[in-house]
């Protein structure tokens, strides 16, 4: 789901971000960790520790100081969030990484 809506390629621009330490490549992944775990935590039968594992988070900690980041949200939110709303907030630009 995620690749349908984020650009690929050279239109990649639209969505360029930085982290602190100026890795754009990285905020791209958080991104898409993010809407992925979005999308999970919308599954019951998926728990945060479960994500955490599945997508290679440090720990909970981790997934929710990204997710707060990326998202502007708790990493309960998540779920009811969904792929589609984390990318529009993030689109909006009310969170910490920039466009």
């Amino acid at each position: 789901m995620t690749a349908a809506v984020i650009p690929a390629g050279g239109t990649a621009t639209a969505l360029a971000t930085v982290t602190p330490d100026g890795n754009r490549r990285a905020a791209f992944n958080d991104l898409t960790r993010v809407a992925c775990a979005a999308q999970l935590l919308a599954n019951p039968g998926y728990a945060i520790p479960t994500v955490v594992r599945v997508l290679h988070f440090a720990s909970s900690s981790h997934l929710s100081s990204t997710t707060r980041r990326i998202a502007n949200t708790s990493t309960r939110g998540l779920g009811a969030l969904g792929p589609r709303g984390v990318l529009q907030t993030f689109v909006k630009g009310n969170t910490r990484s920039r466009l």
